[in-house]
């Protein structure tokens, strides 16, 4: 069992009727950040990078609470995104991939992927929509990748008051990381500044930063970085301050570490701006002594596909000692840096191994903020707040839960995928995985074998069998859409071993 202690402060100083004045909240997103990116250990069980420099994310750890058993609720961007701004799983948003999930060649696929749906629907109550009739100015910067202005489903149409540099596209395309001649990018909000060749990760700081100065309290500010997505670049400057890898290093891509470097960089600014500007609602007081930052990142990093024995993907990180990267079910593709700050309540250099998913901020900052949840609306998330009293508590059981009704291609012409269709269920120590395939299980301690290398199936069929019941139960309730046989009907739900 694992316990919530380095919180405990973070929530019971904050709930409402209190008297506490109610925080500003910032989160912000990487895109396709790694597990071991950081140079910080304490995100990663000690499995910091000592080739990626990061000075700033490193002092927010420092500063903050670190939740290493931390992960996104999807292997990929759009479902986590849709997870994180409704609090619920994809397998009720119906949003489990990028496009299709008939991904690769056709000719290597055993089945039809389930539908999915690329829009998050503009009748979803949004995490954004609930501060928002709690009081709060709200704004989000950056890859938003769940639909547009057009079908009444971007930032500005759920939730937020103002939305620059987001719309339904995931990436920024090559060479748009940078502005034109006159600082403008091609994206909604991002009009010429005059800045010419300026970098998306500076433009987006400078946007947030912009919006923080002007808004009035209490806050709602989220950062949502492109970076360090594909394609991998960064500013000359910091390609310049980056040495050259050790060739047998775990990373050793420069213009990955670059661009992480930049990304760390942008981090350290917004800290700094909230450090050293007063509180308009509190003159005595700066606007980080109430603010509650998040940092975390919406899947695990871009490689590590060799070590897991898959061919041809392409590897720009490695997340070593876990198992594949973006895209897989496994710990690697899952599991990402969570941090939270926010001095004086929540604990300086705590280190909380609760497993967590990104639904669960839904429900856990609408608590802070003294927001009220939508009625209708199933909220997936856990409200981690319901959990604290004013003394350590022990956290109650709690499952967590993916499911992936489709394929991501590693290399489409040798046929090999980063994930085949799949549903996952962790339980405390243990992680069971349905292959829909094969028909198969495969399950996994985590305490004794984080690079899940030694399926376990076979000689702990007490230990699967009530993690199969759960996840079969789960699928049902949820109605999570299913792969089909080729041309065909639909896979039934995974049968629970005997």
């Amino acid at each position: 069992m694992q316990y919530f202690a380095p919180i405990v402060l973070f929530v019971a100083a904050l709930l409402p009727g209190q008297g506490a004045a109610r925080p500003n909240i910032v989160l912000v997103l990487a895109d396709d950040l790694g597990w071991t990116d950081l140079a910080t250990g304490r995100t990663n069980e000690g499995n910091g990078s000592p080739y990626h420099v990061t000075p700033h994310l490193d002092a927010l750890a420092a500063a903050g609470t670190c939740f290493p058993e931390a992960y996104s609720s999807a292997p990929n961007c759009a479902p986590t995104r849709a997870a994180l701004w409704s609090g619920q799983w994809a397998a009720r948003t119906g949003i489990y991939t990028v496009a299709g999930g008939n991904r690769g060649k056709a000719r290597f696929r055993k089945l039809d992927a389930a539908e999915n749906v690329r829009t998050l629907a503009p009748e979803t109550v949004t995490l954004a929509e609930l501060l928002k009739a709690a009081g709060y100015s709200t704004a989000h910067f950056g890859k938003w990748h769940l639909g547009n202005a057009k079908e009444g489903a971007g930032p500005r149409q759920q939730g937020f008051d103002h939305a620059a540099g987001g719309d339904h596209r995931g990436g920024v395309g090559g060479g748009r990381n940078f502005s034109d001649a006159d600082g403008a990018f091609p994206f909604p909000g991002l009009a010429a500044n005059g800045k010419p060749r300026q970098f998306m990760a500076d433009r987006l700081t400078d946007e947030a930063i912009a919006w923080l100065k002007a808004a009035t309290g209490p806050m709602f500010c989220c950062v949502s970085h492109y970076s360090v997505h594909t394609p991998i670049e960064a500013p000359k400057s910091a390609i310049d301050a980056t040495g050259a890898p050790d060739p047998d290093a775990r990373h050793r891509h420069r213009r990955y570490a670059a661009m992480v470097a930049n990304l760390d960089a942008n981090v350290g600014r917004l800290v700094e701006f909230l450090r050293t500007t007063k509180d308009p609602r509190n003159p005595d007081a700066f606007l980080l002594d109430n603010t509650l930052i998040v940092f975390t990142s919406d899947n695990g990093g871009l490689g590590g596909y060799a070590q897991a024995g898959i061919k041809g993907g392409q590897e720009i990180t490695d997340q070593a000692p876990l198992r594949s990267g973006k895209g897989s079910l496994h710990e690697g593709g899952v599991r990402v840096p969570f941090i939270v700050r926010w001095d004086g309540r929540v604990a300086a250099g705590g280190t909380d191994r609760t497993p967590l998913q990104s639904l669960d901020l839904y429900p856990t900052l609408a608590a802070v903020a003294g927001a009220d949840l939508p009625g209708g609306q199933p909220t997936d998330g856990t409200d981690l707040s319901k959990r604290l009293t004013a003394s350590p508590v022990e956290a109650a059981d709690r499952d967590l839960f993916w499911h992936f009704p489709g394929y991501l291609q590693a290399n489409s012409k040798l046929g090999t995928w980063r994930t085949t269709p799949g549903s996952v269920i962790r339980r405390g120590r243990w992680k069971a995985i349905f292959w829909y395939e094969t028909r198969e299980w495969a399950l996994y301690d985590l305490a004794s074998d984080l690079n899940e290398a030694h399926d376990l199936a076979d000689d702990e069929p007490e230990r699967l069998r009530p993690l199969a019941g759960a996840l079969r139960s789960w699928l049902a309730r949820t109605r999570a859409p299913m792969p089909h046989e080729i041309g065909g009907a639909a896979v039934p739900l995974p049968a629970v071993p005997e």
